[in-house]
């Protein structure tokens, strides 16, 4: 009987690689699922192996006196077993790459937030829950390791959106002459509001090629008026924070400042709101408080942990608050609050804080920042902001019906279903931005008003426009720019 190596090794794909996020999910889904089938009981791939080569052996041993058989079947049980072994080296090249982890030692000792992954349960990645960790196998004490694979696969572990400070609907630099203004309690860059102790305090700007990798957009908050606090304030929508209340949470982010002589003492809170869900204080700040002191926050607000002074120096560095409990009675929105704590110190205007990829996410500790495809993240942002920015001349915004010569409605369909119905439409506030069309006539610019909310939906909204003697009744019409200038968005934020 002739005995052979038959059996291959399945192929596990092109590795997950975190610099192909776009591909992340779906390469390593494949690779696990190749993986749970190499040691499937008696027909893995690598059982099956196996089975063939203690069968090849045995005829080695039976076949010792045939000289030239031995040395065939020898060539073969070696090619089997390289083949074995760089398949099972594979699976430990694709696992740490993609977990950017070590394999478990015994006897090594882990501290908190150290990653692994376990050569007895196909090398899937643990995360340390404990300081000194050398107990059991990953796989065999879950009180002390933490599946970590759960996150990527997830895509959803940040709750902060706009973490990265990437979308930018409002614009992307703000002072004390801009709309919006760079005033306190001010939605800037998207679903982040400018808290300060005054008005234009810091202008803020989007900037890029920033962070500990040089590559983030990022946030710059540049001092106008010395010897003032200020900070940014994230609240997050009820629906997408209660896997957070009463639990325990980490907050992560990178920073820098251009003095650290001057802006000195840089701390960060993860707040609470226990009043109504979603019906939030926005301005958190009751008062600001001296240099050193921590600002009070306004009526049902509470800080779930001590900000302390982060040290925070001239390089990017990410800092990290592990171990949050958040656990205050009735919290039905949470908040993340990153702010200067200085005041005499802080003299000098034109100094920055800079600041890029926050998160906050349901672990015992931070872990690296997501990052997700940015239509998805636009997409998240125009929940709760959405705007139409003209280009430049007669760009339009959307076509409606006259109801008279002088007034018309339109329709205007979001992208996405906004969180709530917006509380607003905003335009550049001068009428003459905007201009009117009818069919086969000229363009008309509006008279005294700007294009207005009549009704409105989490879905669409019903626009007036007025163009007095410039219309058609019945007829249709189309709303357009007449120059850059001209916008409308629609709020519904926190």
């Amino acid at each position: 009987m002739a005995y052979q190596i038959t059996q291959t090794i399945t192929d596990p794909g092109t590795a997950p690689a975190r610099t192909d996020p776009d591909n992340f999910d779906s390469r390593a889904d494949a690779f696990l699922a190749v993986l749970s089938t190499w040691g499937a009981a008696g027909t893995g791939d690598l059982n099956v192996l196996k089975t063939q080569m203690n069968a090849l052996s045995t005829a080695v041993n039976g076949y010792s006196t045939d000289a030239a058989a031995s040395e065939v079947a020898a060539e073969a049980a070696q090619a089997a077993a390289e083949a074995a072994e760089d398949a099972a080296e594979a699976a430990k090249v694709i696992s740490v790459a993609s977990a950017n982890a070590a394999i478990w030692l015994v006897g090594t000792t882990y501290a908190a937030g150290d990653v692994v992954l376990d050569p007895s349960n196909v090398y899937m990645s643990y995360i340390s829950q404990q300081a000194a960790n050398t107990g059991n196998t990953p796989s065999s004490d879950g009180g002390t390791w933490w599946v970590r694979i759960t996150n990527s696969v997830q895509g959803n572990k940040n709750v902060i959106i706009n973490g990265d400070f990437s979308i930018s609907q409002r614009g992307t630099s703000f002072t004390g002459a801009t709309v919006p203004l760079n005033s306190d309690d001010t939605f800037l860059l998207d679903r982040w509001i400018l808290l300060s102790d005054g008005n234009d305090i810091v202008d803020v700007t989007q900037q890029s090629s920033g962070g500990v990798s040089g590559n983030e957009n990022y946030i710059r908050l540049d001092v106008e008026t010395a010897q003032k606090k200020f900070g940014i304030l994230q609240v997050i929508e009820n629906k997408n924070c209660k896997s957070l209340i009463g639990e325990t949470a980490s907050l992560s982010f990178e920073a820098k400042v251009t003095d650290i002589t001057k802006l000195t003492d840089i701390r960060a809170a993860v707040v609470s709101w226990s009043s109504t869900a979603d019906t939030v204080t926005s301005d958190i700040v009751a008062t600001w408080e001296a240099e050193g002191t921590i600002p009070v926050l306004a009526a049902n607000w509470t800080a779930e942990n001590v900000a302390a002074d982060l040290g925070v120096t001239a390089s990017w560095v990410k800092y990290s608050i592990n171990g949050i409990s958040i656990d205050t009675a009735s919290t039905a929105n949470v908040g993340v609050f990153i702010y200067s704590n200085d005041v005499a110190t802080n003299d000098t205007a034109g100094i920055f804080l800079e600041i890029t990829n926050v998160q906050l996410e349901k672990s015992s500790v931070a872990t690296d920042f997501e990052y997700r495809q940015i239509g998805d993240e636009l997409a998240r942002c125009q929940r709760y902001y959405f705007r139409v920015t003209a280009g430049g001349v007669n760009d339009p915004f959307f076509i409606g019906m006259a109801l008279n010569t002088d007034t018309g409605d339109g329709i205007f369909y979001y992208p996405i279903q906004m969180r709530t119905v917006p509380s607003s439409m905003e335009t550049s506030g001068t009428p003459t931005d905007y201009q009117v069309k009818v069919s086969g006539g000229a363009y008309h610019a509006l008279d005294t008003t700007v294009p207005a909310i009549q009704s409105a939906t989490e879905l669409a909204s019903g626009i007036r426009i007025t163009a007095t003697g410039h219309l058609t009744s019945l007829a249709a019409f189309t709303l357009s720019a007449v120059n850059s200038s001209a916008y409308i968005g629609f709020n519904a934020e926190l």
